[in-house]
């Protein structure tokens, strides 16, 4: 697989106060490779399968990047590995980032073990939960005879509202 032509610099960054997607409005654009746009708010974010995915302003971190490859898109682990990258950034800079875990193909899910309680009041079974705090959008296309356009979009949920159809809190 090529290495993509991926270099960021800050004059590619570009801050939106609101928009309707981050990925939409970089495929809309002609943004360079490596160029990173940021939003407060999206008005019309979506997961796969076009799922609406729900934002209020600042109660998340939403972003897309746009890389080009030569000859042939990535294949199927760059999800993975777009997921695991993710997932690093989270642990090394949130200190309460215990129990994340990446659910094939796309989600963030934050995964936690609580003791249950029988109806007398004793102990009882531990009970899982699991929380949808994040999620990870790949769109690709051809630009040009052997020229891939590939758009990563991120939405992490920090707040107390569900950031996606059936997701939770980060």
């Amino acid at each position: 697989m090529s290495k993509p032509s991926v270099f960021l610099d800050l004059d590619q960054w570009v801050r939106l106060e609101s928009t309707d997607s981050t990925n939409q409005y970089l495929s809309e654009s002609s943004s360079p490779s490596g160029t990173i746009v940021t939003a407060r708010q999206q008005l019309k974010g979506k997961g796969r399968s076009g799922r609406a995915w729900r934002s209020s302003p600042g109660a998340a971190l939403y972003f897309s990047g746009i890389l080009e490859w030569p000859e042939q898109p990535p294949g199927p682990f760059f999800s993975l590995a777009c997921g695991l990258a993710v997932l690093d950034a989270v642990r090394m800079h949130c200190p309460d980032s215990t129990g994340l875990l990446l659910k094939w193909p796309n989600d963030i899910i934050r995964r936690s073990v609580h003791a249950g309680q029988s109806n007398n009041g004793t102990s009882a079974t531990n009970q899982e939960h699991i929380e949808k705090i994040g999620g990870i959008l790949i769109e690709g296309r051809a630009v040009s005879a052997g020229v891939w356009q590939t758009i990563v979009g991120i939405g992490l949920n920090w707040s107390e509202a569900p950031a996606a159809e059936g997701g939770d809190a980060f």
